[in-house]
């Protein structure tokens, strides 16, 4: 049984988090405010499908970059330190990927990208999107795949939880969100299709599993602890 990693620096996630911030400064300093950016700066950089229609396609990857507030990055930026680094670590020490750390870069465009198209085509069509929290999500499904019992600890909290049931229970409430509607601006439904492309990449990719080589996505629930699972459900909506 595989129960460690090889550990390698993930210069792509930090790199990620660089661009992320400084495309928040530049928004900022656009907006003429500290506090956060204006609504017109925001609508300049996000993914709106009529627009991307129109030919400008370079909102698709901007928006991935930019976010709508300090709140707002400081998240998905949590999110993304929390679960990239062992991420990018698969792509990087797959034997079959000559391309290393560079796929993991390329894989999380093309995860922010399918999370924005499918926003669109399921419901979004005429909603604006913004934030990195759909590639983010693909980052998630991939973790939730391939270390589905390992312990994690909450972003921006010192809860340690069950990555199974933290991460499960994370989709199943973006899930729900956007189909039956969460309220506010949040694009749910980003979320739930960068998680499933996650997912689905990291069974095609035969990602080798961690901590549980004989974990399926079948698994008779009773066998995991329902103790770790009401945690995780706190961690969460607490």
């Amino acid at each position: 049984m595989d129960v460690t990693q090889e550990r390698l620096i993930p210069w792509v996630t930090y790199f990620l988090i660089a661009v992320n911030a400084a495309v928040f400064v530049y928004e900022l300093a656009a907006s003429g405010s500290i506090l956060g950016p204006s609504d017109s700066v925001i609508s300049g950089l996000s993914f709106y499908w009529p627009t991307v229609l129109a030919g400008q396609w370079g909102l698709l990857f901007t928006s991935i970059f930019a976010h709508a507030s300090w709140e707002h990055i400081v998240g998905n930026m949590a999110f993304l330190l929390a679960f990239g680094p062992k991420v990018e670590n698969l792509f990087a020490s797959n034997e079959r990927n000559a391309l290393g750390h560079t796929a993991f870069l390329v894989f999380y465009l093309m995860g922010g990208a399918v999370a924005s198209f499918g926003f669109a085509a399921t419901g979004g069509y005429n909603s604006a999107a913004l934030g990195a929290s759909g590639a983010i999500a693909f980052v998630l499904g991939i973790f939730w795949f391939v270390f589905p019992r390992s312990i994690v600890t909450v972003p921006l909290s010192t809860q340690k939880v069950r990555t199974i049931y933290y991460l499960g229970f994370w989709f199943l409430m973006q899930a729900y969100f956007a189909l039956y509607g969460g309220g506010g601006a949040v694009a749910y439904a980003a979320h739930v299709w960068g998680f499933i492309f996650g997912v689905f990449l990291a069974w095609g990719y035969r990602f080798k599993r961690y901590q549980d080589v004989a974990f399926g996505l079948l698994e008779r629930p009773w066998k995991l602890s329902w103790r770790e699972a009401l945690d995780a459900l706190g961690a969460l909506v607490g």
